[in-house]
């Protein structure tokens, strides 16, 4: 069995937080593949530079090991960053992210939902994963899973069995 992690909004920045990182670290040992779905550091609070070589630097084998799949959001965009990307990513894409930025208020994953659906034609056996909103949700009628935060102290993040294309959501909370 594979067990893909797909997580997005942790927004690592200094100072660093020991607990956010252990739970990181357990989280990604036991996956066998990883998906970043956005706003991994946060560009506004920290420069990239200095992102690489602080201490959450400690995740990045963990992360190229799982051969982690980095899409871009709005915290962490492509032009806050450079090269070194792959110290802790092999593939990088940007998709689906803009249009998270337009569906910012009310419902979000009501407003996702209906942005969806008059916007993509998801088929039948698709799932489309969103990160962003910080709500988390799996919802197989519709096709759309929403992977939550991973923010002070609570954490919210899906798994994916690959055999089985079950997602499941997990919301706990770190110490």
């Amino acid at each position: 069995m594979s067990n893909i992690l797909v997580f997005s909004d942790t927004h690592l920045y200094l100072p660093f937080d020991q607990k956010k990182f252990n739970f990181l670290k357990k989280i990604i040992s036991e996956s066998d593949r990883v998906i970043i779905n956005g706003d991994f550091f946060d560009g506004y609070m920290i420069k990239f530079s200095k992102f690489i070589d602080s201490p959450w630097n400690q995740l990045f084998p963990l992360l190229k090991n799982k051969k982690t799949v980095y899409i871009f959001g709005n915290h962490d965009k492509k032009e806050f960053s450079d090269k070194r990307l792959s110290l802790f990513s092999d593939i990088l894409m940007k998709m689906f992210r803009k249009f998270a930025l337009k569906i910012m208020y009310g419902n979000y994953n009501y407003n996702s939902k209906k942005y969806i659906a008059k916007n993509y034609q998801l088929k039948q056996n698709e799932f489309l994963i969103i990160g962003h909103n910080h709500d988390s949700e799996v919802d197989e009628k519709n096709n759309f899973a929403c992977c939550g935060a991973i923010l002070y102290g609570f954490a919210q993040y899906l798994t994916v069995d690959s055999e089985t294309a079950k997602i499941t959501l997990h919301e706990e909370w770190y110490e």
